[in-house]
């Protein structure tokens, strides 16, 4: 993880590290939540071998990133503009991993002339929007029930679990307790490595419960783009094309309103 940091117009900085193909086709990685841009290294070996440049940047507040108070989901294409820009990348293909689906959509839809392809991998949907919550994790439905009812609570135990992210132990007893396919994929020493450190890097903003809804892009305002891209920025922005990356691994569905899974 060689991480570069990148002056933002906004006076604050962006960290970045790039893995792949150093002069391969860009594809820019935005990671999952809670998670942060080591998260990319899972597609390092991957993207070698399909001759794959692979960008990934910590969100606002997130690791090595500055944080931007009172940010929307509509800042983030400026973000993405300015660094691709910086390192001379005119077009680009985007992969998005879990909570970075939305800024996926938003960029797309803010960047038409540059954005080639979006990839989707277990794309996070609108939670605080679900009518039916069948379809999701039971940590997530657990999260929304708080999320509602007793929001102090959930802000408390999410700042009381915080010094366990960096207990190695119970972190893997953690994933053991995902779906089998999951903690399959987990037994992985690289892999879980890759997922352990991604997570324990988040920062003091994934604490932060006040800003989820913003952050994941489930305010009202800001989920239609997500709809609006698929149903009328089809032709200019493809979200169902060929991707140029294949990973190792398995994915989940948190809702069956979510994810496009592209061939390699």
């Amino acid at each position: 993880d060689e991480c570069r940091f990148l002056s933002l117009k906004n006076r604050g900085r962006l960290a970045f590290c790039e893995y792949g193909a150093a002069e391969g086709d860009p594809v820019f990685f935005f990671h999952g939540w809670p998670s942060s841009r080591t998260m990319g290294e899972l597609t390092d070996a991957a993207a070698r071998e399909l001759n794959v440049r692979v960008i990934s940047a910590d969100r606002p507040g997130i690791c090595d990133s500055s944080f931007q108070p009172n940010r929307t989901l509509l800042d983030w294409p400026g973000v993405v503009e300015q660094l691709a820009s910086e390192l001379g990348i005119e077009r680009f293909h985007i992969l998005a991993f879990s909570g970075g689906a939305p800024y996926a959509y938003v960029t797309g839809l803010k960047m038409p002339g540059r954005v080639q392809a979006i990839a989707i991998v277990s794309g996070a949907v609108p939670f605080a929007d679900l009518s039916d919550h069948s379809g999701l994790l039971p940590l997530y439905r657990w999260m929304i029930w708080f999320y509602r009812n007793q929001p102090r609570v959930l802000r408390a135990l999410f700042y009381a679990t915080r010094p366990l992210i960096s207990w190695r132990i119970s972190a893997r007893s953690y994933f053991q307790m995902l779906p089998r396919p999951d903690a399959k994929a987990l037994r992985d020493n690289a892999a879980f490595d890759v997922v352990f450190e991604s997570q324990r890097r988040v920062g003091v903003f994934v604490w932060k419960m006040s800003t989820f809804r913003s952050a994941c892009g489930t305010e009202s305002r800001i989920v239609h783009f997500h709809f609006a891209l698929l149903k009328k920025q089809r032709s200019v922005c493809p979200i169902v094309s060929p991707v140029m990356l294949k990973t190792k691994g398995t994915s989940r569905c948190r809702s069956a309103t979510c994810t496009k899974f592209l061939r390699t």
